[in-house]
This record gives C-alpha cells, sequence and structure tokens, in this order.
C-alpha cells in the first residue's frame, strides 16, 4: 500500500525535483531513495528490522565488503542495514553529500556498482566456489580483481549478481563498474582505450527520463496531500515553478500521477523481495 502524504508533513524537497537541484550523478540514488519512501510496506520492515538492530546506522551497507566466501558463510544481514540512516524520514535532497571523502575516511557507503547490486568479488573467491577444503586466508591472490587475458584485449572477472534486482538497476552497476575499470591509456597498459559512445540527449537520455519520473512523482504528492484536487495542488507555494508551466493544465497531472504510480509499482516489487529476503536474516547460505 503506497504512503500517504498529508500536506503538514510535505517539504519543498518532498517535491520539487527540478535538474538545478540535483547533481546529474545523485538522480538515479534519488529516484530509488524518493520512491522506496512509498512503499509503506517497506518502511514498517525497515522500522521493525532497526528496532531490533540499533546498531543499522553503523552497519549501513558495510556487507559490501565481504567477499563472496564471507557471504555464503556468515549470516544474512537484516534489513536494516541496507538503507540509509535517515531514510525513510530525511528527503534524499536533505542528506548531507560529499562530493569527495577525505582520503584516509572509512569504507562507509558502497561503491557505486554494489549500490546498484553487482558486486565485483575477488578472484580468489572464484577458487572457493569450487573448493572449501582449506580456510580462506590461505587462498592466493586475495587482493586481484581481474586476471587479464594471454592477448591483452580482455580480462577475466567474477562478479556477484542478485537477480531479484531489475535488469536496468544491474545495468547501471556494471557501467558504474566499467568506469573505474576501463582501461585509461596509460602508457604502462598494453590494453586497448576505447572512446566511450556519446550520451544520448534529449527525450530519450536517462537524465530527462529520471527527471521526468521525478517530476511525476512530485506532482504525485502534491496531489495526495490536496486529497486530489488538482486546482489546490497547482496553487501550492511554487508548484508550477516546480513542476513546469505544463501543470497549468488538468492533462500534465493526469499523465504524472499515471507515471507515478507505474513507477510506486514497480519500486514496491523490490521492496517486496528485500522484505522477503530479510526473513532469511541471521542465516547463512550455506544453510538453507
Amino acid at each position: 500500500m503506497p504512503y500517504n502524504w498529508t500536506l503538514s508533513e510535505l517539504k519543498p524537497e518532498d517535491w520539487d525535483f527540478r535538474g538545478e537541484k540535483l547533481r546529474d550523478e545523485d538522480l538515479w540514488d534519488c529516484f530509488v531513495y524518493e520512491y522506496q519512501r512509498e512503499d509503506t510496506a517497506l518502511r514498517n520492515a525497515v522500522e521493525k528490522s532497526r528496532k531490533n538492530h540499533p546498531d543499522f546506522a553503523r552497519k549501513f551497507a558495510a556487507k559490501v565488503d565481504r567477499t563472496l566466501w564471507e557471504g555464503l558463510t556468515q549470516p544474512i544481514p537484516p534489513i536494516a542495514y541496507d538503507f540509509h540512516p535517515e531514510w525513510p524520514k530525511v528527503p534524499f535532497r536533505r542528506l548531507r553529500r560529499q562530493t569527495k571523502p577525505p582520503a584516509n575516511a572509512p569504507n562507509t557507503f558502497p561503491p557505486p556498482a554494489a549500490f546498484y547490486g553487482v558486486i565485483h568479488r575477488p578472484i580468489s573467491d572464484l577458487q572457493k566456489i569450487f573448493s572449501d577444503k582449506e580456510a580462506p586466508e590461505k587462498w592466493a591472490w586475495t587482493k586481484i580483481s581481474t586476471l587479464f587475458s594471454h592477448t591483452d584485449l580482455s580480462d577475466l572477472a567474477l562478479f556477484e549478481i542478485p537477480w531479484h534486482l531489475p535488469d536496468d538497476t544491474l545495468i547501471k552497476g556494471f557501467t558504474e563498474w566499467l568506469k573505474d575499470h576501463r582501461p585509461k591509456g596509460d602508457p604502462r597498459d598494453s590494453r586497448p582505450r576505447v572512446t566511450p559512445t556519446p550520451k544520448p540527449s534529449g527525450r530519450g537520455s536517462r537524465k530527462t527520463q529520471l527527471l521526468a519520473s521525478l517530476k511525476a512523482l512530485g506532482a504525485y504528492r502534491l496531489l495526495l496531500a490536496y486529497k486530489g484536487n488538482r486546482f489546490n495542488a497547482q496553487d501550492h507555494t511554487d508548484a508550477i515553478k516546480g513542476l513546469g508551466k505544463n501543470f497549468e493544465n488538468d492533462a500534465a497531472w493526469t499523465r504524472a500521477n499515471t507515471l507515478a504510480k507505474q513507477e510506486i509499482e514497480r519500486v514496491v516489487k523490490w521492496g517486496k523481495n528485500k522484505i522477503d529476503r530479510d526473513k532469511l536474516a541471521g542465516k547463512t547460505l550455506q544453510a538453507l
């Protein structure tokens, strides 16, 4: 059941997602964070899990540093560790953003690829899959993430891919991994450097699509707060400025409401998978 927004709790950051209010690299994070706030069942599950695991703020996303072997042999972490400590009360736009963490800062947040579900594992984990006769610390290459092929035209890499996530999330994760690992043309690196394909612009670009979905969410929340009255929602402070001049007519509100509901339905399915997985928290994959 979607969350029911009220006018008294609705802040500008809850509905105003104009492009100038967000960094391009934050759009996908904002989309996921904000749309998951619409999932009442997920809110309740995370709140319940946090009561049982009061260390959730410290443990947030720490599991991405585990090796595949640890993932198989250590207890599955609770859903409380999967969400930013200030979710869902604080809007994404109000979160404190770091442009670049200090060099000596602990790895509190997951790398971009891991955030989207694609976790790059050390090559040593591949060996562990086929044998459990030796302790993990005895395996070689524990720090090697890829192996060069004999032609220097490709690498071998091991990934952990959670199939409960939708394709676009996994694609985003692998895209982030490519940014970090594609050869950059270093003189000492014999692997070929390929110039990236230009990103699409205009209506078909990912940025445009994400902004459209976020704008639709803003309109959806305003309509909920005003109990479906489009005219009152339109008269809300800075509503037209934040949503656009086209929201002066009914059609824009109808389209936005429909799009937001479609996106919410999609995100609620992700949430159900997370809730179902949380039922296994404390158990190991080996024991299942």
